[in-house]
């Protein structure tokens, strides 16, 4: 059973989304309420990864004399990389990107890799790859995320006025409005 999402209910969530979240003036509170609201989403997201049931390997050249040269599959098994099942899917996650104060939840991406393995526990996690399943990021997004955030969307809306409504509460006590 195919999921059809419109854009514009995405895109209505999203804003109703962020309306909630401005009532909120301290930047830090906003920031632990979305965080904690992205994760229904990663929970949501990792059950929709696609998950592999072998070890995929990546090779690599050790030591590139030539730019254009690679190592050839099989070549030098100290030059390759281990990606073992369920690799994707640990690395769905919420991304702290320290300045921003909404939730992005997506795959971790290393830029300059160079363990042996990933994907072994949650800390060594490597999605480099997760584009390539489906053919583009956008595809990706499509299939994996979006029907994520749709499928934990009453989850999240009512988390997230559970929490302003207790801030609400805290400041209307601090401030001796009860």
């Amino acid at each position: 059973m195919a999921l059809v999402v419109d854009q514009r209910e995405v895109e209505d969530l999203m804003l109703r989304i962020s309306k909630a979240a401005a009532e909120i003036s301290d930047a830090k509170e906003r920031q632990r309420i979305n965080r904690r609201a992205g994760q229904f989403v990663q929970y949501a997201a990792r059950a929709k990864a696609p998950r592999s049931n072998k070890v995929h390997y990546h090779y690599r050249s050790g030591s590139k004399i030539v730019k254009s040269l690679r190592a050839k599959r099989g070549s030098r098994t100290e030059d390759r990389v281990a990606y073992y099942p369920g690799n994707l899917q640990l690395s769905i996650r919420v991304l702290s990107l320290r300045r921003a104060i909404s939730a992005i939840i997506g795959p971790r991406i290393l830029r300059n890799a160079r363990a042996k393995s990933y994907g072994k526990n949650e800390r060594n996690v490597n999605a480099f790859y997760a584009q390539m399943i489906y053919g583009s990021a956008k595809a990706f997004r499509d299939r994996v995320m979006i029907p994520a955030l749709v499928s934990q969307q009453r989850r999240v809306e009512s988390y997230i006025k559970r929490e302003i409504d207790a801030l609400k509460r805290k400041a209307a006590r601090k401030n001796n409005l009860d």
